[in-house]
């Protein structure tokens, strides 16, 4: 596409997910969508850190996904692993490492 162009994708539903989008001239050139019905998602900055705001106390589940290496804990990792937040504290998930995928 040339420099400034867009395309306008409407219609797209909540899922669990991501949708990949592709140039098929230009396979390198991809991208992918991620549509969620909540606000408690976030992108990792430069060095890897990230940070969920205002997530309301009480039993939740991380889902963490990288295109490359997928789910963390691979195809069970779906479902998330259980996080129980308090009002008010900030929870310190470690170091949380994936491995991509074998070429």
């Amino acid at each position: 596409m040339p420099p400034g162009t867009k395309i306008t994708v409407g219609d797209l539903l909540a899922h669990r997910q991501p949708l990949r989008v592709t140039c098929a001239p230009h396979p390198w050139e991809a991208a992918w969508i991620r549509v969620f019905d909540h606000p408690y998602f976030t992108v990792t900055d430069a060095e890897g850190r990230f940070e969920i705001k205002h997530a309301p106390a009480g039993d939740h589940r991380i889902m963490v996904w990288h295109e490359t290496a997928g789910w963390l804990g691979g195809n069970g990792g779906r479902n998330g692993e259980k996080l129980t937040v308090n009002g008010g504290e900030v929870v310190d998930l470690g170091l949380i490492g994936l491995k991509p995928r074998p070429a």
